[in-house]
């Protein structure tokens, strides 16, 4: 991801702190529990490293209705810190719980936290299988960030007055696992017969319930109701359709560096989802665009496991000989034209504006 303006970046360590702060209140407040120290410890890894997008998204948010001077100063005051760290407690919980689902063995260049438990398990010798408690730790741990999270949000609503940022955070919540759901719904489906066109429609689902809303819309959504926009004004509806098409973009060239990226710079093995059988838009294309002999492919590596490098690697070939690579570039372009367009002068000021412009290019650069 390409660098941020400066005092963009100047946030990420800002919220580093709150969240290392939050989660040490709340582990203070089980300090008579001595058993739960080993959580918090994996907590803390959980929620270590990333890009803290999120939260610098919701600063943004709350910040849209400010300008020049006062606008850096709402990026950094207590309620916008207060949610950028709720929103990375969320983002936290959602990848505990999808490294669950997916068996995933790594974040971020650590153990994925029910591999954490799993060690925790077998180390101490405790009865029963180190996996199952593993898992069953991950999804009780990715339950108490997401109840935390809210507890963050609710908070900041309290001083502000503005509760309208509580129920949207919930939604999104809902929304997400929603998404999740067809995300997992559409890996079972059976390739042999799939209709290219319908695989497409469903991934596009998946990436706006799953991704694109939490990642971008839903962040300027949350921050902008905190700091009293109403719902149905005309801010939030373009923060809300930026955040939406951007969203998607960044989604999309998430998915493609998945297979033409670099594992140092993604910090995913290359063709992880391919393995994984992870329907996204580049492999329905494909799947609409290939002959017979590249449907057999596809059957034969998407989801398979095992499938070594030089098998993705063909996959990976097929995706730009039959011009699906090409239609999912263009696709990225697309979405990205229209997340811009909708930054007009007579909604946002020019302080959100310019920095969403920049915000766009940043999400959804290609990374060899």
């Amino acid at each position: 991801m390409s660098d941020l303006p400066a005092h963009l970046a100047s946030l990420r360590p800002h919220f580093d702190a709150q969240v290392c702060a939050h989660l040490g209140a709340y582990a203070d407040s089980w300090r008579n529990t001595p058993a739960l120290d080993e959580v918090f410890t994996i907590l803390s890894s959980a929620l270590a490293g990333g890009k803290r997008m999120r939260a610098i998204l919701g600063a943004i948010g709350y910040a849209y209705a400010s300008e020049f001077g006062a606008y850096k100063l709402a990026l950094t005051s207590p309620q916008a810190a207060a949610l950028g760290a709720a929103l990375e407690f969320y983002q936290a919980s959602a990848l505990v719980h999808d490294d669950v689902i997916d068996h995933a063995l790594t974040r971020r260049g650590q153990v994925a936290t029910h591999v954490a438990f799993s060690k925790l398990h077998g180390d101490n010798g405790w009865r029963g299988n180190d996996s199952d408690f593993g898992g069953a730790a991950a999804i009780l741990a990715g339950d108490a960030l997401l109840a935390w999270g809210g507890d963050l949000v609710t908070q900041a609503s309290e001083v502000t007055g503005n509760y309208g940022a509580v129920n949207a955070f919930n939604h999104m919540c809902a929304e997400v696992a929603l998404g999740q759901y067809l995300d997992v719904r559409n890996e079972n489906l059976p390739l042999n017969g799939s209709d290219g066109e319908q695989m497409v429609s469903q991934s596009l689902a998946v990436i706006k319930h799953k991704s694109a809303r939490y990642s971008v819309a839903c962040p300027l959504i949350i921050g902008a109701l905190l700091a009293g926009a109403s719902p149905d004004s005309p801010a939030v509806k373009a923060l809300e359709t930026y955040g939406e098409n951007v969203g998607a973009a960044f989604q999309l060239r998430d998915d493609e560096l998945g297979v033409f990226g670099s594992s140092k710079v993604t910090g995913k093995p290359v063709g992880g989802d391919i393995r994984e059988g992870k329907r996204t838009v580049l492999v329905g294309l494909t799947w609409q665009l290939a002959g017979a002999n590249g449907r057999a492919l596809l059957s034969d590596v998407v989801g398979n496991t095992n499938a070594s490098e030089m098998q993705i690697a063909a996959v990976a070939d097929l995706m730009k000989d039959c011009g699906a690579y090409e239609k999912h570039e263009q696709l990225i372009n697309d979405y990205l034209k229209r997340g811009l367009a909708c930054l007009s002068h007579d909604a946002l000021g020019a302080s959100i504006i310019a920095d969403l412009q920049v915000l766009a290019q940043v999400l959804t650069i290609r990374q060899a």
